[in-house]
């Protein structure tokens, strides 16, 4: 399962436009909604995302995050949405954001409470924690599970697989990297329209971005989960197969699937959410292949913004998630027998 070996470089802020925001405009917005002078804020950005941004704030001699939303509609509707979730979670003992403050007057504004820590680096020693906080996510996501029909989850695979065929050779990067994406995608729908065999699915609402960066460790133990913007419902057994992978390189992305860090957050999953994916059909000879859905759903976003925004991101944002799927299909026996030997 070799993946060449890469050198990870940060997100550079700039690239996404912050200098805009970075300015007096928002620190005159919270200036207004923390009720302090002006020229008392200091702002440093954190590396990014590619939606929205996130500032570490310094107000005198005290700390806060900021959060800056970049909703196009019903920012209000939304940001609430997701205060409320935060809340919500941290009272069922997840370590959500803790909002500090916010105001429909500035609705793409939230500040939170500072947490002292680093992004998880994929250190195994981290593992057991984050495995921990991922069980305690899935059961709350099972109090309102439901089920959904295998061709009601399929088609949309097949509808963006169409998409993508369309697209204009203007809108691509790299034609040859394009038609790559496109052969994993069709062989990993073929795979799945044969073998995926369960007439309905568990869906669970559950954080779709588990991933590193949004994770904050402190001495190796998980601080902060960050990003709830995309809480949503998801198959359970594809989003478990994408965290589970993902946390199981050598680095996120980047070289082998390591089986003692498969087996170590494995080993740390709890009882229950065992039993509900032993439950399931499609576990664990399809774990590798459902693995690959979500770097492949976003490819054309990541696309879009590599063409458009950062030509210099090409890189991590398109040829590494393709090694990487490529390595899981190469490698789909070995990796199910790992996770069957693990029972």
């Amino acid at each position: 399962m070799a993946i060449e070996s890469k050198k990870r470089s940060c997100i550079d802020s700039d690239q996404f436009g912050i200098d805009s925001v970075y300015d007096s405009s928002l620190k005159q917005q919270l200036s207004e909604l923390l009720k302090v002078e002006i020229d008392t804020i200091e702002l440093t950005p954190i590396e990014t995302g590619l939606t929205h941004r996130s500032f570490r704030c310094q107000i005198s001699d005290k700390l806060c995050f900021v959060k800056v939303y970049n909703f196009a509609q019903d920012a209000i509707a939304q940001v609430d949405r997701i205060n409320q979730l935060t809340q919500f979670m941290r009272r069922r003992d997840i370590p959500a954001p803790r909002i500090i403050a916010y105001s429909t007057r500035t609705p793409r504004i939230v500040v939170h409470e500072y947490v002292d820590g680093s992004s998880a680096t994929g250190d195994i020693n981290e593992l057991p924690s984050i495995a921990q906080l991922y069980s305690r996510l899935v059961s709350i996501g099972l109090e309102n599970s439901t089920q959904v029909g295998r061709s009601d989850y399929l088609q949309p695979l097949h509808n963006t697989q169409l998409r993508l065929q369309g697209l204009n050779e203007n809108a691509l990067v790299c034609g040859d990297l394009h038609r790559q994406y496109l052969s994993l995608w069709r062989r990993v729908i073929d795979i799945l329209d044969k073998e995926l065999s369960s007439t309905t699915l568990l869906h669970l609402n559950i954080h779709d971005d588990f991933t590193e960066k949004n994770l904050l460790m402190k001495y190796q133990e998980v601080a902060l989960l960050c990003d709830w913007d995309s809480y949503r419902l998801k198959y359970f057994v594809e989003h478990f197969s994408c965290s589970i992978v993902r946390f199981s390189t050598e680095a996120p992305l980047d070289g082998d699937i390591v089986k003692s860090k498969l087996e170590l957050f494995y080993r740390n999953l709890t009882p229950d959410l065992l039993q509900t994916l032993s439950a399931a059909k499609s576990y664990p000879s399809l774990l590798p292949v459902l693995a690959t859905l979500k770097h492949l759903r976003t490819y054309g976003f990541r696309n879009s913004i590599v063409k458009h925004r950062s030509p210099d991101l090409e890189q991590p944002l398109l040829h590494w998630p393709l090694q990487h799927c490529q390595s899981l299909l190469e490698n789909r026996a070995t990796i199910s027998q790992w996770l069957a030997s693990f029972h």
